[in-house]
This record gives C-alpha cells, sequence and structure tokens, in this order.
C-alpha cells in the first residue's frame, strides 16, 4: 500500500448498523413519532368498538408505515449481504488523492470525484459518503487517519459537498 491509501474491512454487523441508521436518517425521527400517534389512535378507536371505514382506513395506513422502513431495511440490507458474500474477502482499498476518491476490492473499481459526492453523513465508526439520496458508499474509519479524514471532509466541503453528523 502506498502513502495515500487505506484498507476498508466490510462485515454483516457493519451493514445492519449503517442500514439502519440511513433508515433512520432518512425518514427521521418525526416519521415514527407520527406512525407511533396513528398506532395510538387507531387501537384507541378499534378498543372503544368505532368499526367505521375510517378506521379501517387509518389501520390499513399504519400497516403501510410500519412495512416501509422493514421493507427498505430487509432490501438494502440483503443487497449488503449479497455484495459481502461476493467479495471473499470483505476488503477494499481506500486511494484518496488531490481529484477524489477511489475504492477497489474484488468486485471492481470505482473513482468519485470530489465534486459527485453531495454530502458526507459522519458516525462514530464509519461515514456514509452520498451521491445522491439513495446512492452512496460506507468508508469504515478504522484505518483512516484523523488527519486524511479531515482531508476527505474539507475536499468535499470545497467541492460544494456538505458535511453533517
Amino acid at each position: 500500500m502506498t502513502e495515500n491509501t487505506y484498507p476498508l474491512r466490510y462485515s454483516p454487523s457493519l451493514a445492519r448498523r449503517v442500514i439502519m441508521s440511513y433508515v433512520m436518517r432518512t425518514l427521521g425521527w418525526p416519521y415514527f413519532l407520527a406512525v407511533a400517534a396513528l398506532a395510538f389512535g387507531f387501537l384507541y378507536s378499534v378498543g372503544d368498538g368505532d368499526r367505521s371505514w375510517f378506521v379501517g382506513v387509518l389501520g390499513a395506513v399504519v400497516g403501510l408505515a410500519t412495512l416501509i422502513p422493514l421493507i427498505g431495511f430487509t432490501v438494502r440490507y440483503r443487497q449488503s449481504a449479497v455484495m459481502i458474500r461476493e467479495m471473499k474477502n470483505p476488503e477494499a482499498i481506500l486511494s484518496v488523492d488531490a481529484t477524489g476518491l477511489t475504492v477497489s476490492s474484488g468486485l471492481g473499481t470505482s473513482t468519485f470525484p470530489w465534486s459527485s459526492i453531495t454530502e458526507i453523513w459522519r458516525y462514530s465508526d464509519y461515514w456514509l459518503v452520498l451521491f445522491s439520496k439513495s446512492q452512496f458508499i460506507t468508508l469504515p474509519l478504522a484505518s483512516i487517519p484523523l488527519d486524511i479524514q479531515g482531508r476527505i471532509a474539507s475536499s468535499v466541503e470545497n467541492a460544494g459537498g456538505k458535511i453533517t453528523g
């Protein structure tokens, strides 16, 4: 490995944490509070004996609103699990230079110019590097030195991206 390359290690447990973070951040606490309020209203109405069409619709909305994050999590987790299995050795190499990031693994190599990164969501042991609201890569931080993390963040900001978290 050269001076500007860093090993990245992936695992199913990291994938679960990343996807849970993504789902929670995408939907937000207000979503889950609203679903809880609707569920309370539905259960209260059913318990009170109300069997109107409105209560039926409310129950359907609560059911769908509960299923949406579960399905989203399951689909993304399965995609991640398949990729980790296909990698055989779930490691990649991150290269950082003046033009952007390059990630290489047994599945191939992708280069991302700084301008293609719209946002970085920072967590304690990994970053989600977003290219759009639904496309991102995960950078496990264990082997990326703090000064390089700072360099990545400032390069993204200088290119117009946002750093949050």
